[in-house]
C-alpha cells in the first residue's frame, strides 16, 4: 500500500506527487498519460508561486500588468508564463511511481482508500489526492 495516490498528472498532480514524496512519503501517481507535454500555458502572479519554482521555469516575467475593460488599468505586479518542460522537469521526482491508467472511482475504509482504474486494476493508498481538475475523475 502507498502512503499516497495523486490522480492527475498535470500541474497540480505534479507538484502534489513531488511535495509528498519529497517529505519521503511513497507516492503513486495515476494518469491516462503521465509523461505527456502539457498543452495548456499556465501563468500566475509571481508572488503566488513557490519560491522553490526555479528560474528556468518561467518562460516570461512582466513588470506589470495592463488590464482593458470600461476603462484601462495598470497593476504593478510582477505576472509570470511558466515554462511547461521546465516546471514538468522541476516537479518530477524518480521515486514517483507512474501508473498509466484512468481512475474512476474510489473505495474509502477505516483503514485507507482504494482507487479503482478503468482497467480493473486497483491501487491502495492511506491518502487520495483528486488533482484531475474540471473533469473530475473521483
Amino acid at each position: 500500500m502507498a502512503d499516497v495516490v495523486v490522480v492527475g498528472g498535470g500541474p497540480a498532480g505534479r507538484a502534489a506527487a513531488a511535495a509528498c514524496s519529497d517529505t519521503g512519503l511513497e507516492v503513486v501517481l495515476v494518469d491516462p498519460a503521465p509523461r505527456r507535454v502539457w498543452p495548456h500555458t499556465y501563468g500566475a502572479w509571481r508572488d503566488e508561486l513557490p519560491a522553490a519554482i526555479p528560474g528556468p521555469a518561467l518562460a516570461s516575467v512582466v513588470d506589470r500588468m495592463v488590464l482593458h475593460g470600461t476603462d484601462q488599468h495598470e497593476w504593478h505586479r510582477p505576472y509570470a508564463v511558466l515554462d511547461n518542460t521546465a516546471l514538468w522537469k522541476h516537479l518530477w521526482r524518480h521515486d514517483v511511481a507512474e501508473v498509466t491508467g484512468r481512475a474512476q472511482a474510489a473505495e474509502h475504509g477505516p483503514t485507507g482508500s482504494t482507487v479503482l482504474l478503468k482497467d480493473g486494476r486497483r491501487i491502495a493508498a492511506a491518502v487520495v489526492v483528486d488533482a484531475t481538475g474540471a473533469a473530475r475523475a473521483l
